[in-house]
């Protein structure tokens, strides 16, 4: 890089000159590749490579130690007939249906009901509200432990007061699942909130005292002002929440107190999921063919949810235009 200092009316001028400038080699696809590299190397190491490992070692059997032995499909006919691996599936599922709407709803709802306080106000409620987001989750799982407790749990002492009775929420497969959403939701929460208020705070304030001055009311405000214009961050907090379930593995492994072995879930297996029945044939059974296809079949059902999600988001679209 060269200076080029130059005097006049006795002002000193800089220029800076690109070592690059009048050259091909800055506009060079090549160029661009090369700085790109580094990335591309990582990206290819520790996703790719995996990705295609799990893919070979679906049709493979191998104990982790032997020479892998090629079997075709019979990895994923084996965990098809496998009772626990359709629990699990099944587990998740019901889990994806109950999480996902209320990821968004809560996230929503907390975001508007922050909005109403004064800046200062407002950014003490968003770090109290997102701490359980950076919580460990090995410490999120101990305190719902002991709060999930029934009879004696705080939590159960609450819904005690509605009339629900003593809930038993991490040993009865009834209500393992909602259980999960509960610490799930308190966990998420406020990221999402988080989110939502930067939505909020993008749309114009006149647009929204335009609709109070033509006599909306609150929902209103909400249903035809703010939310047309929180669509796309909803939908991003959708897939996020989507891709979140669906590998969801340490805080029903933790709430479980599962292990690394064939049984996990809880009582049950309540909360038994894929992820955590990978593991359990991997290093519980050393089945690690099946583990990766049971990987192959959940990454299999995230591709085909994510691709009806754009897909319905495209349609939406061109009806509007």
């Amino acid at each position: 890089m060269s200076v080029d200092i130059s005097i006049s009316s006795g002002r000193a001028r800089g220029h800076l000159t690109s070592p690059l400038a009048g050259s091909d080699l800055s506009s060079s696809p090549a160029w661009s590749y090369a700085l790109l590299s580094p990335f591309l190397l990582v990206y290819a190491v520790f996703v790719l490579l995996p990705i295609f490992f799990g893919l070979a070692l679906s049709l493979m059997k191998w104990d982790g130690v032997g020479t892998p032995q090629f079997i075709g499909l019979a990895n994923f006919q084996a965990i098809a007939t496998n009772r626990k691996v359709l629990a699990a599936f099944g587990n998740l599922i019901y889990f994806v249906a109950l999480q996902v709407p209320i990821a968004v709803i809560s996230g929503l709802s907390l975001a508007l009901f922050v909005d109403r306080f004064s800046p200062r106000a407002a950014a003490f409620i968003r770090a109290t509200l997102l701490l359980p987001f950076i919580m460990p989750l090995f410490l999120t799982a101990a305190i719902w432990l002991w709060m999930l407790v029934p009879q004696f749990g705080l939590f159960d002492q609450l819904t005690s007061v509605f009339g629900l009775g003593n809930v038993e929420w991490l040993s009865n497969p009834r209500y393992m699942i909602p259980g999960l959403v509960i610490v799930e939701t308190w966990r998420s929460a406020g990221f999402n909130m988080v989110l939502f208020y930067a939505g909020l705070k993008a749309i114009p304030i006149e647009q929204r005292e335009a609709a109070r001055i033509d006599g909306a009311n609150t929902l209103q405000e909400i249903g035809f002002v703010i939310l047309p214009q929180l669509a796309p961050i909803a939908f991003i907090i959708t897939i996020n929440a989507l891709f979140g379930t669906f590998q969801v593995f340490d805080l029903p492994w933790l709430l479980s107190k599962s292990g690394f072995v064939e049984g996990q879930g809880g009582a049950g297996g309540g909360l038994l999921f894929p992820v955590m029945q990978s593991v359990a044939a991997g290093f519980g059974s050393l089945r690690f063919g099946q583990a990766a296809a049971i990987g192959v079949v959940l990454l299999l059902l995230i591709i085909f949810v994510t691709t009806l999600m754009f897909g319905a988001r495209t349609l939406l679209r061109r009806r509007h235009v």
